[in-house]
């Protein structure tokens, strides 16, 4: 199980995910990383996690700038992508 799941952050091309320890599997294997935090989009379920981006945990992930927060739909896809070096 551990040997595909490596496996699956090798080969892709980014990780998004939402407040997740995937963040620093894939730092460690240097791929670009998107945290989802939709929180003003209206159709946003608001019971979803936003608020931990703010966590004395994780806070510092964020400000370090290895995590590309996507506060929109638009900004999740390939062209918020383009805007983080790999």
């Amino acid at each position: 199980m551990s040997r595909r799941f490596v496996s699956a952050i090798a080969y892709c091309d980014a990780c998004i995910n939402i407040v997740s320890t995937m963040t620093l599997d894939a730092a460690i294997l240097d791929r670009p990383i998107v945290g989802i935090e939709f929180s003003r989009e209206p159709s946003s379920p608001q019971e979803i996690m936003y608020s931990e981006y703010g966590a004395d945990h994780y806070r510092p992930v964020v400000e370090s700038g290895g995590l590309r927060l996507a506060r929109s739909r638009a900004g999740a896809g390939r062209k918020g992508l383009a805007s983080q070096s790999p």
